[in-house]
């Protein structure tokens, strides 16, 4: 998955989210840069380290290339920051 905190959500692509049986919860019409597109809402769960994320909200885009995009809804909703050190390339999800 690609971090992008420029997008909003949480989103897979057709292939990823069939393998994870991510639920249809309805048809939605998303836009980016690319233009707009027909996608549909979704939740899954997430883990991370050992803190588990239960009904995460999500879009499932099946002409989205890449696997997923991680969007800043998650780290906002979740009260998360992100801390970026250069030095040694690692980024780091902090409590709020």
């Amino acid at each position: 998955m690609i971090l992008d905190t420029g997008a909003f959500e949480l989103t897979f692509n057709g292939d990823v989210a069939n393998a994870l049986g991510l639920p249809n919860l309805g048809a939605i019409q998303i836009g980016g840069i690319g233009g707009t597109t027909q996608a549909y809402q979704s939740v899954c769960n997430l883990q991370i380290g050992d803190q588990m994320y239960s009904d995460v909200p999500c879009i499932v885009d099946p002409d989205f290339q890449d696997a997923g995009l991680f969007g800043l809804r998650f780290f906002v909703d979740n009260q998360l920051a992100l801390q970026l050190d250069p030095n040694s390339q690692t980024l780091t999800i902090l409590s709020c």
